[in-house]
């Protein structure tokens, strides 16, 4: 065997899940540049600012901002969402542990990358869940990593990240409450953490409105109409029966990649977290292909 030869197979063995990781984003990212194309039906409800619409201030925000850009303004989300699926799929496996196999960690890159509802509610349909999802995990990471130890403006940095995303994507305020409820901490320490965060919220809810003239109530209003309004009429809904079929497409990137994670690190069992990603992916399927 030649000299270079034993090299490159030396290389490759080293490398291989790195490789492997390439290999598979660069066919994620061939994946979503066929799904640009494709637009539903009524995607011009979801971007344009209508009463009672399911989208907070800041994502209005963002959309806003995105149409200087010289692509299309969905296009731009859509890619935006794209790109945070490969954030949340590396963070999601990086956040697996120091002791977790590179085969696991190579793994769960691929199940999170490949994530059927993340693939449906971002590229395809143009929402910006999976950046929600990215800036959440950052600031989870942050907070583990530092938040007992650091000082104010590290602190400061992982309230504007949870806050961010929850401003995206309003349904993380049920998630990150919970979260902090559930640590062993006093009273005091919860209280201090949940009205910094809300703090946060409603300064970038404050900066939105006050950037697209929209009275300063939308600021609070617009971070839970999802609960109440149909996404796409901005009426109330109809029954029980459509509540819950939206709540679940509402939910659905959430729920998917937090249980995929909490199995992941041995919180909950797999079996939890693939019936709520197939039960996730088909509502969302269904709602985007519907005849």
């Amino acid at each position: 065997m030649l000299k270079i030869e034993r090299k490159l197979i030396d290389f490759l063995d080293k490398h291989i899940c790195l490789l492997c990781m390439l290999l598979v984003t660069a066919l994620g990212l061939w994946l979503r540049r066929l799904a640009v194309w494709w637009s539903y039906d009524n995607v011009a409800a979801y971007f344009d600012m209508h009463a009672h619409s399911p989208q907070g201030a800041t994502y209005s925000l963002l959309v806003f901002l995105l149409q200087y850009l010289p692509k299309l303004p969905l296009h731009s989300v859509k890619w935006l969402a794209g790109l945070s699926d490969i954030g949340v799929a590396i963070l999601m496996a990086s956040m697996l542990g120091k002791n977790a196999a590179p085969t696991k960690k190579l793994i769960f890159y691929v199940v999170s990358l490949f994530s059927p509802v993340l693939f449906l509610r971002g590229i395809t349909l143009g929402q910006l869940d999976s950046m929600a999802i990215l800036f959440l995990l950052v600031g989870y990471a942050l907070y583990e990593k530092y938040w007992n130890v650091c000082r104010l403006p590290m602190r400061g940095i992982i309230v504007f990240f949870t806050a961010f995303s929850i401003a995206l994507y309003p349904c993380l305020l049920f998630v990150v409450f919970f979260f902090l409820l559930q640590q062993k901490k006093s009273q005091q320490a919860f209280w201090c953490e949940l009205l910094a965060l809300l703090a946060g919220i409603g300064l970038l809810q404050s900066i939105s409105v006050l950037v697209l003239k929209l009275p300063w109530t939308e600021g609070i209003y617009s971070l839970f109409h999802y609960l109440t309004y149909h996404p796409e009429t901005g009426e109330l809904y109809q029954n029980a029966g459509e509540w819950l079929l939206y709540m679940g497409i509402q939910w659905g990137v959430a729920a998917s990649m937090l249980s995929l994670l909490a199995a992941g690190r041995h919180k909950i069992s797999y079996a939890w977290a693939i019936g709520i990603q197939i039960t996730a992916s088909v509502l969302c399927g269904e709602f985007l292909f519907k005849a």
